[in-house]
């Protein structure tokens, strides 16, 4: 025992004090480490927020560069009975289409798209190929090597995310032609919003897979050319059966036209689209398409008959299978671009502040003397003069 100042301290005791000390100073820096550790793993969870919802996000949005996109159409099809001189009772067929991604280029993609058509006369296939940006779906110029169809800057198979309803326009194959389309409404189709789109175009039949068949047709009937002609004097027997309104206008032309007359076939297509106002789908397609064969006076076309009608639908099916798929799309896209940023970044913020309160705490001092021993509970005490 040793004395100082009227104050004895034990040997043992200031080791207990000094050992206190030491071992609270390196609780403090541990502390401190502790803290930076929170606070970086708080801005990395924040970094991490923002790339998801600048990064991941939209290329989630993408058009990815495998899809699996098929749909079924059921119509009905009526063909001309010369029996009848009209057009004769319907027969159904089905339609298959499927949008394949033959190429990708960063942001631009070669797709195909395929329709499979089965009929009671015989089966067909129809192919056409597009270059499309993966971001918005919009006509682009074609990755080097690869020949495309030109869509006329309409759409082939889908509008962009968050479509707006006014100013579209689908490109139909058969007369290679954008048909405008016009809002007429909304509704909601198996549980979601959509646009109601409606649009109807006449043109004439330029698709060589449609119009060559078709010309065949119109050359075995007529004994004569390749099916763009028809001899004169079977138009002046056809004006005949006609109603007076469609014939005296063929009867007038017919005077000043050649033996083989020049003759068109047309399209007058009206189209129903329902498109999904989130994701710019369209759900489900009404198309209602009849062949006419025009005669050709100068510029003008002169309808002569309804060749055939071709109405058809996506089936029900088809309709609450793509539904689905988007509604699971869309939980998922609201996951990740709005509730997992969000969370990632509260905890993140949450992290760094504590980590700035833990790390602004101040450093333990020496306890003066007489004070309690955090160590060994011991108290310093006073003896008197000491001898």
């Amino acid at each position: 025992m040793t004395s100082f100042g009227g104050i004895e301290r034990s040997p043992q005791r200031r080791w207990s004090v000094g050992r206190c000390c030491l071992q609270s100073q390196e609780d403090h820096v541990a502390l401190r480490r502790s803290s930076l550790v929170l606070a970086v793993v708080g801005v990395l969870l924040i970094a991490a927020a923002a790339l998801i919802r600048f990064v991941a996000v939209p290329s989630m949005t993408k058009l990815p560069t495998e899809i699996d996109s098929e749909s079924t159409y059921t119509g009905s099809l009526q063909s001309f009975d010369p029996s009848k001189f009209a057009l004769g009772d319907g027969v159904a067929f089905t339609v298959a289409r499927h949008v394949d991604v033959e190429h990708v280029d960063g942001d631009v993609a070669v797709i195909t798209t395929v329709a499979e058509t089965q009929r009671p006369d015989g089966n067909s296939t129809s192919s056409h190929t597009y270059a499309i940006s993966r971001v918005d779906y919009t006509q682009r110029p074609a990755p080097e090597g690869f020949e495309v169809e030109d869509q006329k800057g309409a759409m082939t198979f889908s509008l962009p995310m968050n479509p707006d309803p006014d100013g579209n326009a689908l490109y139909y194959t058969v007369t290679r032609e954008p048909i405008p389309l016009e809002h007429v409404g909304d509704s909601v189709l198996e549980g979601r919003d959509v646009f109601e789109l409606r649009g109807d175009r006449t043109a004439p039949i330029v698709d060589p897979e449609v119009l060559t068949p078709a010309q065949a047709g119109i050359a075995a009937m007529a004994g004569v050319g390749d099916g763009s002609v028809l001899p004169k004097q079977i138009l002046g027997i056809l004006a005949g059966f006609l109603p007076p309104e469609q014939a005296q206008p063929l009867t007038a032309a017919l005077a000043t036209q050649p033996d083989l007359v020049p003759v068109v076939l047309t399209a007058d297509t009206t189209i129903e689209m329902d498109v999904d106002t989130r994701f710019g789908t369209p759900l489900r397609t009404v198309q209602d398409q009849t062949t006419v064969l025009n005669m050709k006076a100068g510029d003008e076309l002169i309808p002569l008959l309804d060749l055939s009608r071709a109405v058809v639908s996506t089936d029900n099916a088809s309709v609450a299978n793509a539904a689905s798929k988007l509604s699971s799309s869309e939980t998922m896209l609201d996951i990740v671009a709005g509730w997992l940023p969000l969370l990632l970044t509260a905890i993140g913020v949450v992290l760094i502040v504590v980590g700035i309160a833990r790390r602004g705490r101040p450093a333990p001092t020496t306890p003066p003397a007489g004070e309690a021993d955090g160590a060994s509970g011991d108290v310093l005490e006073s003896t008197g003069p000491g001898t």
